[in-house]
């Protein structure tokens, strides 16, 4: 990913850090990330916030997926406000999609499987993004 996609996922990971401290302080997965520093990514964060919770891989795959889709949700009303309920409906209605891509990502087993490795264009919107001197959102 571009440079500021991986500032942005350094700073959400560290709040996903901080929630498994808080919760189990002397996992082996919250003590093997403090090894990597005080910026894990998201991903390996959440990674570590599984294994404190004790949830399938499926179940972590639904909860990073609707946090995908409710920041995307919660961005919309800032930019176009409107009725709360409104975006509910969209994160409803993008349920079939959501689990699609569940099941997708759990047949995953090699880098090559990967659908994508990149979003050329949103890599470059995030860097056109990062130049500008008005921000919409910092994630």
């Amino acid at each position: 990913p571009a440079a500021p996609q991986r500032e942005v996922s350094a700073t959400l990971g560290r709040g996903v850090h901080r929630l498994a401290r808080r919760l189990a302080p002397d996992h082996p997965a919250v003590t093997a990330l403090a090894g990597l520093g005080s910026r894990p990514l998201r991903p390996v964060a959440f990674g570590a916030l599984g294994a404190v919770m004790g949830v399938t891989a499926a179940e972590l795959a639904h909860a990073v997926v609707h946090d995908e889709l409710q920041t995307v949700a919660a961005a919309a009303l800032k930019l176009l406000p409107g009725d709360p309920l409104d975006s509910v409906a969209w994160l409803l209605a993008a349920r079939p999609d959501a689990e699609s891509a569940v099941e997708l990502a759990l047949a995953v087993r090699t880098p090559d499987g990967l659908p994508a490795r990149a979003a050329p264009l949103t890599e470059q919107w995030a860097l056109d993004h990062a130049r500008r001197e008005r921000r919409l959102f910092l994630a």
